[in-house]
């Protein structure tokens, strides 16, 4: 629960004034000191917009080689994308996308619904697409923005292919 809590960026002080706890129950709770009733957990996890489960289960540790988990790939637009995370992971989702010279998913922005995203360049150029600016990264440089934040990239170099590792926070469609 603590690292929920510090990963969205809040203070003990702030779940506990929001979910009607004290600040020392939180911080037992916090190092299992006490377990929570039923009903604390369900508004804990309320205040903290999770589900029960995603704190009482833990996540499979598992090895996963790229092109293992194929999620995308379209040879008219020349985009291969390869989930590097296991599908069971519901608190990250990393993928490798390769994008042919001068491919592009299309004009058209959109969001990706989760928190934060990464975009870090493996190799080649690759331009990051806002309905304000255009960020244009080379090999070895990262972006992180608002998932929400409606954007599309592209890669604009049209003699070389490019590779980008995109993180989100968190896992997008489990």
């Amino acid at each position: 629960m603590k690292a929920v809590r510090i990963a969205q960026g809040l203070t003990m002080q702030q779940v506990a004034d929001a979910a009607g706890l004290s600040k020392g129950y939180l911080s037992r709770l916090e190092r299992d000191a006490v377990s929570p009733t039923v009903s604390t957990l369900m508004v804990l996890c309320h205040t903290l917009r999770i589900e029960a489960s995603d704190l009482l289960s833990e996540e499979v540790t598992e090895i996963v080689s790229k092109g293992q988990i194929v999620v995308g790939t379209s040879s008219k637009q020349g985009i291969n994308h390869s989930l590097l995370t296991p599908s069971t992971t519901k608190s990250v989702t990393v993928t490798h996308t390769e994008l042919e010279p001068g491919a592009s998913p299309g004009d058209e922005l959109y969001p990706t619904f989760c928190d934060t995203q990464t975009a870090y360049v493996l190799n080649g150029k690759v331009e990051i697409l806002f309905s304000n600016r255009k960020v244009k990264l080379t090999a070895g440089q990262a972006i992180t923005f608002a998932g929400r934040e409606p954007h599309s990239y592209r890669n604009p170099d049209e003699n070389q292919g490019a590779e980008v590792i995109w993180v989100l926070v968190p896992a997008v469609g489990r």
